[in-house]
């Protein structure tokens, strides 16, 4: 465990009756909870802090095999198919668990034969979007307590794969392992499209050159030289590391000394995620019990003065507040309007590349649906962000100073600002700038829900293309053929067709849908956002409140009773402080 992880275990205890001798004190991020349940759901979260590791790559390229290496035991079916993959988060733990979670979060018990049999009456169980968790000891990885492997479907060209990798794991995953086939040699393109989410998300990546067993050492060597290329061009940097493995002949060294390396730098998350908002609490703790003891020149009169200036200062707040809502609501369409032009002009360059995929009899659905996303995602997190980020910094300042109320905007802001600079190519530098701008990810999340969720559902809510789109194109091609003698004129005429169709009819009405899709998930992000500060505010108003209740009564009290409580304030502060003193 982290030394911040034993701190905050041990703290509980102590905590418990002090939290309860305030029974008017809530947390401010998180009001809808009790203070007990405030501190088990704390306690909880620093004991069960796992940094994901999604392993990604093509269908085959070994990602399964790999893992069974590592369990040294074949836990893993590798004998499956694209189509009844589910991801599978794996983790040392001295107890053994299979567990599986479905979309909407209900866990239920899974048998290891089920695991291992990848059977279907368990994939039925979990359903589409569900998820299979494996602890066990893993005596490879018993110095990685905070490390979960992620073994991801083969994505080929699965939207969802891609969805599912990216939308669950980006806000909280350090690093990205990519895995290529030292037999395919190449980067799949599939990989290539979520390396350009990964750049969104500012996420470093491994690359591990699987199967190497297959090919002669020259041979190894110049495809991990072509992959790293491949990886830096994509993405515009380099792999923080390639490492080269045999799972097959237990040649893993170089992928645990990968992963050890991100287990070194786990605890930068965890400050980050954990420790701060933990910290934030307790001092909003010790600022409610600060008022308690603010009692010179106490009196009826000043105590009702007081309550007068909180209920002015927060009417003038959610005046502010609503103001500050409206211009972020005013910013959508122009947001949009960028969204529009780029969705049109990205898939008008690629139209070419569409056409032909459709008249050969590939896949071009899928391609467009994943440029959609990629320029969504652009817009949400460059656009939306910063507009989201300019909006937290004014509301901040117009706080209600008598409040003193710390947000999750500040955290955001000072992750982001470590996260945006990282410091030339040192792998533990990278790799901790990664950390913090997990962190601002996480950190914005706490004031607008969901914020990476929203980028899926944008992509998933846009319009499902089919072939029924090239019916008439269909008909004309047969008219053609009778008419066009020459193979090689019938092809031309054919793709000119189908792009015709595409410019004119497929690509404005994907892009309209897009726009369409869009428009509700900035506005509900923007109403969330509104709703948590107000509930922020709101707690922190009760919190202020219930303490010159207090006062009040304690007007109507003896001398000595008054003394017996400002010295438990005083005990109560400074074991607050010894505290927050071990947190920072």
């Amino acid at each position: 465990m982290f030394n911040q992880q034993i701190i905050i275990t041990q703290a509980v205890p102590t905590l418990k009756p002090l939290i309860a001798r305030y029974g008017g004190w809530q947390p401010a991020s998180l009001a809808s909870l009790a203070s007990p349940e405030w501190l088990n759901h704390a306690a909880q979260k620093a004991a069960e802090f796992f940094v994901p590791v999604p392993l990604v790559g093509a269908f085959s390229a070994g990602k399964s095999t790999l893992i069974n290496a590592l369990l040294d035991e074949p836990l893993l079916s590798t004998a499956i198919t694209p189509e009844t993959a589910i991801p599978a988060e794996l983790r040392h733990s001295e107890t053994t668990h299979f567990m599986g979670r479905t979309p909407d979060g209900k866990r239920i018990s899974i048998s290891r034969e089920a695991i291992e049999s990848n059977n279907p009456d368990m994939l039925n169980a979990l359903g589409n979007g569900g998820v299979l968790e494996i602890a066990l000891p893993i005596s490879k990885m018993a110095n990685m307590p905070h490390i979960q492997l992620v073994d991801m479907p083969g994505w080929e060209s699965s939207t969802s794969a891609h969805s599912t990798a990216i939308d669950g794991y980006a806000p909280r995953a350090l690093a990205y392992g990519i895995v290529v086939s030292a037999e395919e040699g190449t980067l799949h393109q599939s990989i290539r499209e979520a390396l350009q989410s990964l750049k969104a998300h500012h996420k470093p990546v491994f690359a591990i050159i699987s199967k190497t067993d297959k090919k002669p050492a020259e041979d190894v060597e110049a495809i991990a030289k072509l992959v790293e290329q491949s990886i830096e061009k994509t993405l515009g940097r380099a792999p923080f590391m390639t490492v080269k493995t045999s799972a097959r002949k237990r040649q893993i060294t170089e992928v645990l000394k990968a992963l050890q390396l991100l287990e070194n730098q786990s605890e930068t998350l965890f400050l980050y995620n954990v420790v701060q908002d933990f910290r934030v609490q307790l001092q909003g703790l010790e600022a409610h019990i600060n008022i308690l003891l603010n009692t010179d020149d106490l009196n009826s009169e000043s105590i009702t003065a007081q309550r007068e200036n909180l209920q002015s200062d927060m009417a003038s707040f959610v005046q502010k507040l609503q103001t500050e809502t409206q211009q972020l609501n005013a910013k959508i369409p122009s947001i949009l309007r960028r969204l529009e032009v780029d969705l049109k002009n990205t898939l008008t360059n690629d139209v070419d590349n569409l056409a032909n995929r459709a008249t050969n009899g590939s896949d071009w659905n899928n391609p467009m649906k994943m440029v959609i996303r990629q320029c969504t995602e652009k817009i949400l997190r460059e656009d939306f962000a910063d507009g989201i980020n300019t909006y937290l910094g004014n509301i901040q300042i117009a706080l209600p100073q008598s409040l003193n109320i710390t947000t999750s905007a500040n955290k955001s802001s000072n992750a982001e600002n470590k996260s945006t600079n990282p410091s030339g190519d040192d792998v533990t530098s990278a790799l901790k700038n990664a950390a913090a701008a997990s962190a601002a990810g996480a950190a914005l999340g706490s004031i607008v829900p969901g914020v990476g969720t929203a980028i899926g559902a944008a992509a998933g809510a846009l319009l499902v293309l089919g072939a029924s789109f090239f019916g008439d194109s269909k008909k004309s091609e047969s008219v053609q053929s009778r008419e066009i003698e020459n193979p090689e004129a019938q092809q031309r005429a054919r793709i000119e067709n189908i792009k015709n169709q595409l410019l004119h009819t497929i690509i404005p009405e994907a892009v309209n849908q897009g726009i369409n899709a869009v428009r509700p998930i900035l506005e509900q992000h923007i109403q969330n956002a509104q709703h948590a500060i107000t509930a922020q505010v709101q707690a922190k108003q009760h919190s202020t409140q219930a303490a010159l209740d207090m006062l009040q009564t304690q007007l109507m009290q003896s001398q000595v009773v008054r003394a017996e409580a400002v010295a438990q304030y005083h005990a109560d502060i400074n074991t607050l402080e010894s505290i927050i003193i071990q947190l920072t």
